[in-house]
């Protein structure tokens, strides 16, 4: 018998050995990831395509933006990068009036949305899980590199405090895709040392 999906993940994960190890690979989807149907769609044709072990859903970095008010645009390339049109950052002390986001209103409530559909189509031995940015990933987002970069250097303090209500954020997105049907999370971590941003 081939174990796949779950059964595999979490034998390869309890370390048991074998001669099999679980497949996974994934890809953006520019415009569609703009929208919870769409991207569902795009990673239900993906897996169907490839048939990974894990599905996993992938939203563009900059999802959270129209939470805050801003936009951004995607630069035309397959990986889906986008570019922050404006920032919510300028100076120290904007750090501390950024908002609760409700992962279950506005934007971000479409990527919920999204695992719920894929869920309800993907069988429950297959594991789904979703990208979500590490709060210094959202930082540099709604800051910008040079303008967090001066912050940190001159206004820790502000920084630390506006990373504490990004991190609130990203702790009650989580719990809220998981609510929806998500078995766990990719986290994309970048900026993760000193000199990422020095």
């Amino acid at each position: 018998m081939t174990l796949r999906y779950r059964a595999l993940l979490e034998r390869r994960l309890g370390g048991e050995a074998g001669s099999v190890v679980p497949v996974l690979f994934w890809k953006h989807h520019p415009v569609a990831d703009q929208d919870g149907a769409a991207l569902c769609r795009a990673t239900l044709d993906f897996q169907a395509q490839f048939d990974c072990d894990v599905v996993k859903i992938s939203p563009a970095a900059t999802y959270q933006l129209p939470d805050y008010g801003l936009r951004d645009a995607w630069l035309g390339d397959p990986i889906g990068r986008r570019a922050v049109t404006a920032t919510a950052v300028l100076a120290p002390q904007d750090w501390q009036k950024l908002p609760r986001v409700d992962p279950g209103r506005g934007f971000t409530a479409r990527f919920g949305d999204c695992v719920r559909m894929v869920r309800r189509e993907v069988p429950r031995e297959v594991p789904v899980i979703i990208t979500v940015f590490d709060p210094m990933i959202q930082a540099v987002t709604l800051a910008g590199r040079e303008v967090i970069a001066a912050h940190l250097r001159d206004a820790p303090d502000a920084v630390a405090a506006g990373l504490t209500r990004i991190t609130e954020n990203t702790v009650e997105l989580i719990t809220h895709l998981r609510g929806a049907g998500a078995d766990g999370i990719f986290l994309a971590c970048q900026y993760a040392t000193r000199n990422d941003l020095a």
